[in-house]
């Protein structure tokens, strides 16, 4: 089968599988074979979009029952890539958002996404890669791998100590978070190991 003929939401998975399985010496490999998949058809262009936005979903589904919120996961996005990365976060997780009325969101929930300005813009979900693309000036190429990299950084964080209730679930007991550990925020309860990066900054392909 080959990835013209795979259904796009398995075509997916598997290219995202393949950079959060990469070695870090085998990073850029991974991500340049992954992107080249999902940009290498323009007519299938709104299905990637469509199932880009349902896994990220998923995926943002995930770090909020691992302790993560709003703002932790665009600061993520901004200390370990760059602002395409960072634009992308917002746009996933304001998708992610239409999953729950906003009377059911903890009040600090509600007041990261306003901050953030994380609010669904585009005129569907199968037109959200090219208009995002058309607003950053991206092909195709370059704006897949920049979705691949923030899923990779994203799967890899690990649970973290909640520090209120996530979208549909009660306010957990916290407890003390420790601070002064390298790869904290001061004070957060917010640690992890960093994932690590490329070697070299990947030029545009079109």
């Amino acid at each position: 089968m080959t990835s013209t003929d795979q259904p796009v939401d398995e075509l997916l998975a598997e290219a995202v599988g393949r950079v959060v399985g990469a070695p870090p010496g085998g990073l850029e490999y991974a991500v340049d074979g992954a992107a080249s998949l999902l940009a290498a058809s323009a007519d299938r262009w709104p299905l990637v979009s469509r199932a880009l936005l349902g896994f990220a979903e998923r995926s943002v589904g995930r770090c909020w029952a691992a302790g993560w919120r709003p703002a932790d996961l665009v600061r993520v996005a901004r200390r370990e890539l760059g602002p395409v990365q960072v634009a992308l976060a917002v746009d996933l997780i304001a998708a992610e958002s239409r999953r729950h009325p906003a009377a059911s969101l903890d009040r600090r929930w509600r007041d990261q996404l306003r901050e953030l300005d994380a609010e669904p813009w585009w005129p569907s979900d199968e037109a959200y890669l090219q208009a995002f693309a058309e607003r950053h000036r991206l092909d195709r190429f370059a704006l897949a791998t920049a979705a691949l990299e923030l899923l990779r950084v994203w799967a890899l964080l690990p649970p973290v100590q909640p520090v209120g209730p996530a979208p549909g679930q009660s306010a957990p007991r916290v407890s003390a978070p420790r601070s002064g550990s390298r790869g904290c925020w001061g004070g957060s309860g917010r640690c992890w190991r960093r994932p690590s990066r490329r070697a070299s900054r990947r030029r545009r392909r079109r």
